[in-house]
């Protein structure tokens, strides 16, 4: 995960989601929002 051209978190997809970082949170988001366009 990069922030800012930083490498801010790294890992597979398990690891960062198990981690609870910035990448879970934005995978949470992106995932809701797919959900709720599903949805409508």
């Amino acid at each position: 995960m990069m922030e800012h051209g930083t490498i801010v978190e790294s890992g597979t997809h398990h690891e960062l989601m198990a981690a609870g970082g910035r990448y879970a949170r934005l995978f949470r988001l992106q995932a809701q929002g797919h959900a709720e366009a599903a949805v409508a």
